[in-house]
C-alpha cells in the first residue's frame, strides 16, 4: 500500500503542475469494451520434476481469454493532457495443467494422468490514469500513451478441475470438480482488494480511442520455498478447490491481464 500511495501522490502532483497551464479543461464522459488475455506468469511450460525415476512430471501454465465493459469521467486539463477514472466489472481466468507418465521396472508405460486448472475471477476494476496525447490537437487520429493505477474488487472466484488418469489394461476414468469459493469465510487470508499499475499505448480517432493496455501488480507471487520438489503450479485450486494459489501469499491471487481497449467518447 505503502508504493500505491506514494504513485497516487505523484500522479496528483504531476496533475496539478499541468492544471496550472490548462487553457480550457472540460469533463467528457463514456463507455469502454476490452479484450484480453489473462494468467498468473503468463505461458510458461516447466518440467519441474524432469525424469524422476521411471516418472516424467510436466507442468503447463497458459493464459486464458477475458473481458471487461465499463464506462468512465475524463477531465481534460490541456489539448494535450488528460486525466480519466473509471469503472468496469468482467471475467478474467488462468489455466495450468499437469501431465504424469509412469513407466514400470521394465520400460512399459504403465500410467498416464493429465490434471486441468481453471480458475475464473469477476473483477470489478477503478483504474485511473492520465493521457499524454502527441500531435496537434485539431487532428482527427492522434496517438497517445498512458500510465495510472488500478484498484480491483474480486466479487466472485470459482475453481474448475478436470482430471484424467489411465492405467495399464484399464479403461481410462475422468473426474470434474467446480467450487465458488467462500469469499467471506472466517479466520482466511483472503485479500479481495487488488492493486496494480496500468499502462499503455494508444489512437485517438475522433470520437473513438483504441489502445493496448497492460497491468503489473503490486503484489507479486513469492518465489517457489519448495525448490526441485515443487509439485503443483502457481494455479492450482488446493484440495479439491478448497484453496487457490499454492504459491500465492493470499488465497485470491491477482492476475495479470493484457488486453485491447475499445473507448466511446459520448458527450
Amino acid at each position: 500500500m505503502k508504493k500505491l500511495r506514494c504513485f497516487l501522490l505523484l500522479l496528483l502532483s504531476v496533475t496539478v503542475l499541468i492544471a496550472q497551464d490548462a487553457e480550457t479543461p472540460y469533463v467528457s464522459f463514456g463507455a469502454s469494451l476490452e479484450a484480453g488475455y489473462s494468467g498468473v506468469n503468463g505461458d510458461v511450460t516447466d518440467d519441474y520434476f524432469g525424469t524422476f525415476g521411471t516418472m516424467d512430471h510436466l507442468t503447463t501454465e497458459r493464459r486464458r481469454p477475458g473481458y471487461s465493459f465499463g464506462v468512465w469521467l475524463s477531465y481534460w486539463l490541456s489539448p494535450h493532457w488528460d486525466v480519466e477514472l473509471g469503472a468496469n466489472f468482467g471475467a478474467w481466468s488462468a489455466f495450468a495443467e499437469q501431465k504424469t507418465d509412469y513407466y514400470g521396472p521394465t520400460g512399459v508405460h504403465d500410467s498416464y494422468s493429465r490434471e486441468r486448472f481453471t480458475l475464473r475471477q469477476h473483477l470489478l476494476r477503478i483504474p485511473l490514469q492520465a493521457r499524454f496525447y502527441l500531435g496537434r490537437s485539431d487532428r482527427s487520429v492522434r496517438p497517445y500513451i498512458t500510465l495510472g493505477v488500478q484498484a480491483a474488487y474480486v466479487t466472485s472466484q470459482t475453481g474448475f478441475e478436470h482430471n484424467l488418469y489411465h492405467l495399464a489394461r484399464q479403461d481410462p476414468s475422468q473426474f470434474f470438480y467446480s467450487l465458488k469459493f467462500d469469499l467471506g469465510a472466517a479466520g482466511e487470508d483472503i485479500r479481495r482488494w487488488q492493486s496494480s499499475i496500468i499502462g499503455g499505448i494508444g489512437l485517438q480517432m475522433d470520437r473513438v480511442r483504441v489502445s493496448i493496455q497492460r497491468n503489473w501488480p503490486f503484489t507479486n507471487i513469492p518465489p517457489d520455498e519448495q525448490g526441485s520438489h515443487r509439485a503443483f503450479p502457481d494455479l492450482y485450486p488446493g484440495d479439491r478447490l478448497d484453496g487457490s494459489f499454492l504459491n500465492c501469499d493470499s488465497l485470491l491471487c491477482q492476475l495479470r491481464q493484457t488486453s485491447l481497449r475499445f473507448s466511446y467518447h459520448i458527450f
